[in-house]
């Protein structure tokens, strides 16, 4: 079993094989950064009110942590909703878009734009040619 090793094309393989695993030991254990693009979806839009502007459709994050997390991180934001529910006619702030991102501890948002998003909800039946389609 070992007498591949003592061979120069076993030696060759298994250098560059401890050579690999050191290069991605010495990967995975940074820090980074990561710029995302996350979709804005509003949900429970109360009965008889219209979305009256064209709300935010994206919010662009940047993000810092180990770069083991960022690799698979931006699987998991697929999008971000805004609850309407319970809203009232006229304007709705959302600010704070951090604390709608299911993040893992060691993972931070370092920005958010756009910081806050302004929704105007009015009268009306059906959609307002304004209000995007989700």
């Amino acid at each position: 079993m070992i007498d591949w090793l003592n061979t120069r094309s076993g030696l060759k393989f298994l250098s560059v094989l401890v050579a690999s695993l050191l290069w991605l030991a010495v990967y995975l254990d940074g820090t980074s950064q990561l710029d995302i693009a996350v979709p804005v979806r509003t949900v429970n839009v109360p009965t008889g009110l219209v979305i009256r502007n064209a709300p935010v459709k994206t919010l662009f994050i940047r993000l810092s942590g180990p770069r083991v997390r960022l690799l698979f991180l931006d699987r998991c934001l697929d999008t971000v909703r805004l609850d309407l529910g319970g809203a009232g006619e006229g304007e709705t702030v959302f600010t704070n878009l951090g604390m709608l991102l299911r993040l893992p501890d060691d993972v931070h948002i370092n920005r958010i734009a756009p910081a806050t998003v302004r929704i105007i909800l009015g009268r009306g039946h059906g959609t307002s040619p304004t209000q995007p389609e989700y």
